[in-house]
């Protein structure tokens, strides 16, 4: 059965897989001259690429713990914050657009509080084909949340490599695609009951 290399895959898999094992190895260089792999050599590229995509794997299932640990710290992920008392629900919407989201969300579900209600929602806007800035959103985190966890390792060999100094500059850069990480799973999280507050049943 044939099956094409999606967005998702380069963006969410791929590409951490490969700036952990590209800057993973030139780091190396400093202990090794030779490094784990020879990006010149047209042979060793393609292994990379393929050991990178099955890192990009395990980075996504390091990653899966990394944003259970995030989102706990938070309070529970944004599209938890709308139903949960403590939540830091006013960083999605204004007090009243929150309630207008809250109210249509009870008069189609049943009401139970701190329920997330994020993926009921978005299966019904998928069925409705209602999905494409949503979805565009997800991959953004995705991609964002594998390449946070790739640097954040790399600071660890950083470390290795480079001393303290290298360890803060890189960890530095982690941080940054951090926020950028929470932002993106703010815009999904707003972009979704903002589609589903407008969405009228035909």
């Amino acid at each position: 059965m044939k099956k094409e290399f999606t967005f998702y895959e380069f963006a969410g898999l791929l590409v951490p897989g490969v700036v952990f094992i590209f800057f993973g190895n030139y780091m190396l260089k400093e202990h090794s001259p030779k490094g784990l792999f020879d990006f010149s050599n047209i042979g060793d590229s393609a292994i990379s690429l393929i050991i990178a995509y099955a890192a990009g794997h395990l980075l996504l299932g390091v990653g899966n713990f990394f944003e259970k640990a995030l989102w706990y710290f938070y309070g529970g992920m944004p599209t938890q914050w709308l139903t949960k008392p403590k939540s830091e629900k006013l960083l999605l919407f204004s007090p009243e657009d929150n309630q207008k989201v809250l109210d249509k969300i009870h008069s189609v579900f049943s009401q139970v509080d701190g329920k997330d209600y994020g993926r009921i929602i978005y299966n019904v806007l998928f069925l409705k084909k209602l999905t494409e800035r949503i979805d565009i959103f997800n991959t953004n985190y995705s991609f964002f949340k594998g390449l946070t966890v790739s640097i954040l390792l790399l600071s660890g060999v950083a470390f290795y490599a480079y001393g303290y100094k290298g360890f803060i500059l890189v960890a530095l850069i982690g941080l940054i695609s951090l926020f950028r990480m929470i932002h993106f799973a703010r815009l999904y999280a707003k972009e979704l009951y903002l589609t589903f507050l407008n969405y009228q049943e035909s």
